[in-house]
């Protein structure tokens, strides 16, 4: 018989969910042989007195919102889970401001990424001398550190395994560790075109990366190239929109998305969509032409669950594609779509338009 440490394994919903006054169960599942001893900490504290497998809170608080592990221990050695974190929400403020912050002059063009935490991170773009900035606001609000750079951000920044990866106009790709208590750079790639300079294109460009599941980072850029940057800022490939013989190439201007079969679909600024293979190589493109309307796509394309495709165009129109480009339908908006749809479930999606 092989004897080992206890199995501990954290319940496959490890972000539990209560409403304020509830009672909260964390249990995950434990396979020991001989005597335990068990521990639970919250956030790396130990909590007095709680020596069971099972943790429970009756009417909770809402300092009792974080993440918790279990520590068990047999003769044969220790295990810790990992983490199990409980969400507070208190009704009573739903749809009620809680806080409003405000760290810089600059604008706020992109979107807010959420961490694992519940933690924000956010860019202030920059504009005339000023440079924009990255930005931490804690899981209660109360702002966390700010790191400047000294140039413009761009879009929204991308967050995978405790590094934030964000894009600035002179064409720089950068890596932030933010796992500690304060930020570090890790890397920058730095493209090396003579189109790479993006200061001055409007902020709506909402250029932003994407990583997909084996870490590596894609971006477009205003020099019509897709960007594969591997985990370690080294570039992999790039993938160019136009061909040679144009004097004027397309623009990528909005973002990729990763499909889960690890291609990458992406628009551009003469309104083709492009699928590409995790190794660089085209899959397949399609254009939106026609009817003398403006066909830009400068959004992010989304995907449901089957890797169906969804991403609107200046030309007022919201397309879905199936994984292989055939199209699915269009629908109508009477205004062109500047922001990424929306994806409930397979059957709901949101879109807006201007």
């Amino acid at each position: 018989m092989v004897r080992h440490s206890p199995m501990v394994r954290a319940p496959a919903q490890q972000r539990l969910i209560y409403e304020l006054g509830q009672t909260a169960v964390v249990e995950p599942v434990v396979e020991s042989e001989g005597p335990t001893e068990f521990e639970w900490y919250k956030e790396g504290t130990l909590l007095p007195g709680q020596t069971g497998p099972r943790l429970e809170f009756e009417n909770l608080e809402g300092d009792e919102a974080g993440n918790y592990v279990l520590k068990a221990t047999n003769t044969f050695g220790t295990t810790v889970s990992e983490a199990m974190r409980i969400v507070i929400i208190d009704k009573s403020k739903i749809g009620k401001e809680i806080r409003r912050y405000r760290k810089s002059l600059t604008p706020v063009e992109g979107t807010p990424i959420v961490l694992p935490n519940d933690a924000l991170i956010y860019t202030s773009t920059g504009e005339d001398e000023e440079g924009g900035s990255l930005h931490l606001i804690l899981p209660n609000g109360d702002p966390g550190w700010v790191l400047p750079f000294n140039y413009s951000l761009r879009g929204t920044p991308a967050y995978h395994e405790g590094t934030v990866y964000l894009l600035g106009d002179p064409g720089n790709l950068v890596a932030v560790d933010v796992k500690g208590p304060n930020p570090k750079v890790l890397w920058t790639y730095r493209i090396n075109t003579e189109e790479a300079n993006a200061e001055g294109y409007p902020d709506y460009y909402s250029n932003s990366p994407a990583v997909g599941q084996d870490g590596m980072v894609y971006f477009g850029w205003v020099d019509g190239l897709l960007y594969a940057v591997k985990p370690d800022g080294k570039l992999k490939w790039d993938y160019f929109v136009g061909s040679d013989e144009e004097e004027r190439y397309p623009e990528i201007i909005g973002a990729p998305a990763v499909a889960k079969s690890g291609n990458i679909v992406f628009g551009d600024s003469e309104g083709y969509l492009h699928s590409l293979l995790p190794n660089g190589g085209l899959l397949w493109k399609h254009r939106l032409k026609g009817d003398g309307r403006n066909h830009e796509i400068i959004s992010r394309p989304v995907l449901d669950d089957m890797d169906h495709i969804y991403y609107g165009s200046w030309d007022s129109r919201f397309y879905a594609r199936y994984p292989n480009g055939g199209l699915k339908w269009i629908l109508e908006t009477d205004a062109p779509i500047w922001v990424s749809a929306v994806v409930l479930d397979s059957n709901t999606l949101y879109v807006c338009s201007d």
